[in-house]
């Protein structure tokens, strides 16, 4: 009986490894070929208070557009796409703002190490205050922006962008 056992936990474990020497070996699909969780970037849509919802929309196509232009060649931004793409599958709204708890977690599972987060407010005279934090980075960043008057909202994404680049020089 012992034999038997002993046996059957022999050839388990010959047929265990052979399954794991075959999935390590296993050719990788090109998404996941050496992707650098600390290179991909997520810029999230804004959480708004006040103003419209498509405004935060503007104000994070934005950022994205102007990060993707100031980041050196080491990182990836995510793009509106993908982002949307994980949001859907987790039920969430295409551009849905998030809060900073879920959008940790949407970061990982996009494989994005450093995290845009950013907070808008409407002011009376319907210009946006906005406090910008990076996370995943060794010191985390926080920015304060308003918008001028008579800037358009990409532009004042691109402004935030901006101001978050100038945080990280100094």
């Amino acid at each position: 009986m012992v034999r038997r056992l002993c046996g059957l936990v022999v050839v388990a474990a010959t047929l265990s490894a052979g399954v794991a020497h075959a999935q390590l070996n296993a050719p990788k699909k090109a998404s996941e070929v050496e992707v650098n969780r600390d290179a991909r970037i997520l810029v999230a849509t804004p959480v708004l208070e006040g103003g419209r919802a498509n405004d935060a929309v503007e104000i994070g196509i934005g950022m994205r557009n102007r990060f993707t232009r100031i980041v050196t060649a080491k990182y990836t931004i995510v793009t509106r796409e993908q982002m949307n793409k994980v949001l859907a599958r987790y039920g969430y709204k295409g551009d849905e703002a998030l809060p900073p708890e879920v959008l940790e977690e949407l970061a990982g599972q996009m494989w994005a190490g450093v995290a845009v987060e950013t907070h808008a407010v409407a002011g009376d005279a319907g210009l946006y205050t906005v406090t910008a934090r990076v996370t995943g980075l060794r010191n985390p960043i926080e920015v304060k922006v308003t918008q001028a008057e008579g800037q358009g909202l990409k532009e004042f994404g691109a402004a935030i962008a901006d101001a978050i680049r100038a945080a990280t020089a100094s």
